[in-house]
């Protein structure tokens, strides 16, 4: 206590001999100063890290906005590829055929107007393409051209302008060049990954426009035969990147892990000459001539030291010239391999200079403020002070016994403006405290127009209601569109006067929540609007107190459609469970590994396992040795994507091992990425009509030969009498002979295509492979038929390899015997049958083309069918059974093959078959 006391003492003595002018001037000037720094620095920290944040927000925005435009261009070539990929493997288009392939491309490139080409290289050097030069390369800007790479002629590519229906319309000789597709860069790439994937970035037409292709290999029947692809010019991002105004200055680019450019903002071209002025090289974003993508592409490699290693990053950097950017890199991939860097940058001059400009105004108010507020101290110091000072005198002159001073008003002593004062004092608090309440004031009516923008725009419908006057006082559009009532209908009101909610009991449960907890969340509950509709909605209630008085403030969503959506999902799924359980075949859900998922209780009694135990089983399990696995590599094309379904015949067993025929159809199901979930199989029972078709097959050969008997008797009897016998009898018992013999040979041919035919279908016939020398097998095809064809007057040509194949040899001989009985047959005299072989890829490819009248094109499959004719006149002109081409069809399948036919017309007609090849 004794230290505090000399502490407190030493104070007063110390502070009794500073000048009272100095007490009074120095604290005031010295809380001036504090409070106008104070407010100047953090109204200047305030504003930078406004701009800071809302800089951020810019560029984040702008990557995005990019990144977003990048997906939608990127995917559409992809989506040509796809489609294209598809419908060749499918089948659905022919690669040999030119003009179709040509006409395709035309249709799309037409409709996907951001492409310009679309192509296809075949494995055998064959090319097709069409484009549109955007750019006037090689004709008028926006002409169709198209053209390719004849199988004819290999190597020489030929370049025409298409017209508007994509037919060739006018060679252009000077761009015929040498061009071997196999040997592109964009064609190795699709052919080595095996996948949908991107070629790398190459000048476009050899000019300083980048460029990539979307490409895809081609199989067919699990070999390779070409590769599909679609050009995209890249000039489209970098406009698209000019026309983006989210900054007077800031620049946004696109560049690979490497650094090279793909796009800018600028007018910078992603290609430029090298040191010799003659090879088109990339462009380093390092290299750029605009100062700000350099400098970014430079600190980028300062940071990192490999654009590799980058990941999505917001910075600041400051360059050589002091300027301060803000940047935001962002990595952009896709899933055919795309890796490119997205960079937004965004000087911080283009938004600081306003912000800058109002601190120095906020510097200059506050030094004119402190120069008013330190002159009025002044002013104040002076009119306070001098009273004081005067009654200071006074009492010095009563110390000395002086004779007291006479007080005038001048002095300011007892002078009745003295009242002034402590009214001008309290007059000057009102005032700070009037302007402190406008600033509350003001503050309020910003919170209070936030809150109402957000109120009228809010995507759920809000209401208020006032508890005490116990009435509606706003609700927000929303709400009105929802209800389907007016304003005036609602505002004011009481809720419950309103039937807004159709259950009595939910208004109870809103307002016993309120009451105890002071909310409500997510209750769901049904709305009745004006017009009688009900709907579904969540209501969310909050209890709050404004100026002393509670409200309830509520938002309802509207969840209508989201409830039918789930109805109709949940209706969906009881009609799929309705329709697995209740099928009067085998149903099953199958795994990718083969295991049972569900099943049906008819596939159950069919096999004879209860459900649990066919769901420890997988379908190798209960199907028979033979048939395994065949069925397992039709599983695998379908999971390597070659085929999505298969239907095939074949023996289950069930728990006491007996066979059972079925006809098995399976599905692959997969998700929106393409992944494999499960299989779904249908199971029929058709082990009946194996045992009928078993039975007719008998029953057919037993009565075949039961006639090919007596026929073959009948034939030689005939026969005998056609060597001379009845050559004195009348010309009219010569020509009732032929008639007889012709009709027994065409009964016999008859009873012998269908004994072949059912033998094949029933597979009672077997296939002996073995292999065959294709050229013997031709020539003694041709051989055999040389004397039926001079008949016809009809010249062989032929063009047969020096091969082998592994066959059936008697049955390719009855294949091309066939055939080439067929073009014989309906070719006129003089012409010309031809039969020519060649080998594609991994297949042998039959061709026996005629002069004949033609097929038209609507009989082309309809002719492989049992007792088919194109024309029932030419059963009885020219003979036959109408068998022929249907036991070739089915020769052909058992060596898993395919037969079709061309025809022109009055040209004639070509059938083709492929076997496949194996090397011996």
């Amino acid at each position: 206590m004794k230290v505090l006391r000399i502490n407190s003492q030493l104070i007063i003595t110390l502070l009794g001999r500073i000048p009272l002018r100095t007490l009074f001037i120095v604290p005031y000037m010295g809380i001036i100063l504090l409070s106008v720094s104070t407010v100047s620095y953090l109204s200047y920290q305030t504003g930078q890290t406004a701009v800071n944040k809302l800089l951020m927000k810019l560029i984040s925005s702008t990557t995005q906005q990019i990144s977003d435009r990048l997906t939608t261009y990127l995917e559409i070539p992809h989506k040509l590829v796809a489609m294209n990929r598809y419908g060749i493997e499918q089948g659905h288009i022919n690669p040999d055929n030119g003009e179709e392939l040509r006409l395709h491309f035309f249709q799309q490139l037409k409709l996907y107007q951001l492409p310009t080409n679309i192509d296809f290289g075949g494995s055998n050097g064959s090319y097709t393409f069409v484009a549109k030069d955007r750019f006037g390369l090689v004709a008028p800007p926006d002409s169709w051209l198209g053209g390719g790479v004849d199988p004819s002629q290999i190597g020489k590519l030929n370049f025409y302008m298409l017209n508007e229906e994509g037919k060739l319309a006018k060679n252009i000789p000077e761009y015929t060049t040498s061009y071997k597709p196999v040997t592109r860069p964009w064609y190795k790439i699709a052919q080595a990954q095996g996948q949908q994937t991107w070629s790398p970035v190459y000048p476009f037409f050899n000019i300083d426009t980048a460029s990539i292709s979307a490409v895809a290999p081609v199989y067919r029947n699990g070999e390779f035969i070409g590769v599909v692809g679609c050009d995209l010019v890249l000039d489209d991002i970098s406009l698209f990147l000019q026309n983006l105004d989210f900054s007077p200055s800031g620049e946004s680019f696109i560049i690979e892990r490497s650094g090279d450019v793909i796009a800018t903002s600028t007018e910078e071209r992603p290609f430029v000459k090298n040191v010799d002025g003659v090879e088109l090289v990339r462009l380093k974003a390092v290299n750029s001539s605009n100062h700000i993508i350099a400098s970014t592409a430079k600190e980028l490699h300062k940071r990192w030291t490999n654009f590799k290693l980058i990941e999505n990053h917001k910075f600041q950097f400051i360059d050589e010239n002091n300027q301060r950017y803000f940047a935001h890199v962002f990595p952009y991939q896709d899933k055919y391999g795309l890796d490119w860097l997205i960079i937004s940058v965004l000087p911080e001059a283009d938004f600081i200079t306003d912000i800058q400009s109002n601190i120095y105004n906020s510097l200059s108010l506050g030094i004119i403020t402190l120069f008013l507020a330190l002159t009025l101290g002044l002013i104040l110091y002076s009119w306070v002070m001098k009273p004081i000072l005067d009654l200071s005198q006074v009492a010095k002159q009563l110390l000395v016994q002086e004779k007291s001073p006479a007080f005038s008003q001048s002095n300011g002593i007892l002078s009745p403006q003295d009242d002034l004062v402590p009214a001008q004092s309290l007059f000057q608090v009102a005032e700070e405290i009037q302007m402190d309440m406008m600033a509350l004031r003001q503050s309020q009516i910003d919170s209070e127009d936030k809150f109402r923008k957000i109120f009228l725009t809010s995507p759920d419908a809000i209401c208020i209601y006032d508890i005490t006057e116990q009435k509606i006082v706003d609700v927000n559009p929303i709400f009105l569109e929802l209800s389907g009532y007016n304003s005036s209908e609602i505002i004011g009101h009481n809720y419950r006067d309103l039937p807004f909610v159709a259950n009595e009991h939910h208004l109870k449960l809103i307002e016993e929540k309120i009451e105890s907890l002071g909310y409500v969340r997510n209750l769901q509950l049904y709305g009745v609007t004006k017009s009688g509709e009900i709907k579904t909605v969540l209501v969310c209630c909050e209890l709050i107190v404004l100026n002393q008085k509670n409200y309830v403030i509520t938002f309802i969503k509207d969840i209508t459609d989201r409830k039918k959506s789930e109805t109709a999902l949940l209706e969906t799924e009881a009609r799929f469970r309705s329709a697995f359980e209740d099928a009067g075949i085998g149903m099953a859900i199958v795994n990718t590994q083969g295991k049972y998922m569900r099943v049906n209780q008819s596939l159950c009694d069919l096999l004879g396992y209860s459900e649990s135990e066919l769901l420890t089983k997988t379908f190798v399990d209960i199907t028979h040795p033979e048939d395994s696995q065949k069925c397992l590599n039709l599983v695998q094309k379908c999971l390597t994507g070659e085929i999505n379904k298969f239907q095939e015949e074949k023996r289950y067993l069930d728990k006491q091992g007996n066979i059972i025929w079925s006809l098995s159809s399976v599905s692959l199901v997969r998700n929106k990425d393409q992944e494999a979930l499960h299989f779904i199989a249908q199971i029929q029972d058709i082990s009946e009509r194996h045992e009928i078709e078993q039975i007719k097959y008998e029953f057919i050969s037993v009565v075949s030969h039961e006639v090919r008997t007596p026929l073959t008797s009948i034939k030689g009897a005939l026969g005998i009498l056609a060597t001379g016998v009845l050559d004195h009898e009348p010309l009219q018992k010569q020509q009732m002979l032929q008639i007889a013999i012709n009709n027994s040979d065409r009964l016999l041919d008859l009873v012998n295509d269908i004994l072949t035919l059912e033998g094949l279908t029933s597979r009672q016939l077997k296939i002996n492979f073995q292999w065959c020398d294709l050229e013997n097998l031709a020539k003694q095809t041709l051989e055999d038929l040389q004397p039926v064809a001079a008949n016809a007057g009809i010249t062989f040509k032929s063009s047969i390899p020096d091969i082998q194949i592994f066959a059936d040899c008697r049955s390719m001989i009855q294949t091309l015997t066939n055939l080439l009985g067929n073009a014989i047959k309906f070719s006129r005299p003089g012409g010309i049958v031809e039969l020519s072989v060649s080998v594609i890829d991994q297949e042998v490819l039959f061709a026996v083309r005629d002069q004949g009248k033609g097929i038209p094109s609507e009989q082309l499959e309809a002719i492989f069918g049992r007792f088919q004719q194109v024309d029932v006149s030419d059963a009885r002109q020219k003979g036959g059974t109408g068998l022929g081409l249907a036991i070739c069809k089915s020769i052909v399948e058992h060596h898993q093959g395919r037969i079709w036919a061309e025809s022109v017309l009055g040209s004639g007609s070509t059938f083709y078959f492929t076997i496949p090849r194996r090397n011996p």
